[in-house]
């Protein structure tokens, strides 16, 4: 199993971060590797079903994913978490909310676990590069889009 943890800083205090972020279909506007996402059932909360498209190593994995979590804390201990799956890989993502030190902000905690199904576990080894690379621009995508996007808001 692969595991990364990414933080993303949004520097102005934004109610709809989490909103946003726990609608799945959102996905593709902020990860640059996920397409087509669309849902096929659910109302977008707890126990939605999701599929989309992500891009790695060249191809294109097709992935469904369940919503497993969608937390809003009244301490701003917010949680969104996803379970994906393809034939060769199962993903689990979480994201924490929290306010930033400064008070002003939110910062996301992202983390996604990857366990490739079938495979031997030198394939741990050999992918954990493109995992990192899928990471870091989940991130890059997150931060770019977020800071745009309420950054309006805010204004």
């Amino acid at each position: 199993m692969l595991t990364f943890r990414r933080e993303v800083a949004v520097p102005h205090a934004a109610p709809g971060v989490f909103d946003y972020l726990a609608d799945f279909t959102t996905v593709d506007e902020w990860d640059p590797r996920a397409t087509g996402t669309h849902r096929l059932s659910g109302d977008g909360g707890q126990g939605s079903y999701h599929e989309c498209d992500v891009e790695s190593l060249g191809r294109s994995i097709p992935m469904g994913y369940t919503t497993t979590r969608v937390e809003q804390g009244a301490d701003g201990g917010d949680r969104i978490e996803w379970v994906g799956s393809s034939r060769l890989v199962r993903a689990h993502d979480v994201i924490r909310l929290r306010r930033s030190e400064d008070g002003r902000g939110v910062v996301v905690d992202y983390t996604m676990r990857v366990t490739f199904e079938r495979a031997p576990r030198t394939w741990d080894t050999v992918l954990r590069p493109a995992v990192r690379r899928l990471c870091d621009d989940a991130q890059d995508g997150m931060r770019h889009t977020l800071t745009a996007r309420f950054s309006r808001v805010a204004a």
